[in-house]
């Protein structure tokens, strides 16, 4: 790239931008919550920092969210359930459930259907554990 060109912005970095966006919306205020998107150079495998309200007051619960978006999954099916997949590293992951209490949650926004899914952080690790499925990152 030369000094004269400008920055090109790729389709990842557009899905980023509107998947963070989206799942915000889902943890708003109208649903329950008070939710902060970090800062995407410093967020070290949190997108977005979520607080409960219950019956208008804020609660001292809260937990960090981490967002992995695509327009392209592959499905998978296990014990009759779907699951879409996305690679990611399991650092994150283990990030995540050092949080107490272990409520970290991924959740996965796909740009194709305009739809978050979602799971707690340690019922993933629980899901590995069950499978004896090896896990590296």
């Amino acid at each position: 790239m030369a000094f004269d060109d400008e920055p090109i912005i790729d389709r990842n970095s557009e899905i980023s931008e509107k998947s963070i966006t989206e799942v915000k919306n889902c943890f708003s205020r109208r649903n329950g919550f008070v939710s902060h998107i970090i800062d995407g150079t410093d967020d070290y495998g949190v997108d977005i920092d979520c607080h409960v309200i219950n019956d208008g007051k804020a609660k001292s619960f809260q937990f960090p969210i981490q967002v992995k978006s695509s327009d392209c999954f592959q499905e998978k099916e296990i014990d009759g359930s779907k699951y879409k997949t996305l690679n990611f590293r399991t650092s994150r992951l283990g990030y995540l459930i050092k949080f107490k209490p272990q409520v970290g949650i991924i959740v996965v926004y796909d740009d194709s259907e305009n739809n978050c899914y979602y799971e707690f952080a340690f019922k993933v690790i629980t899901k590995f554990d069950n499978k004896k499925i090896m896990i590296s990152g």
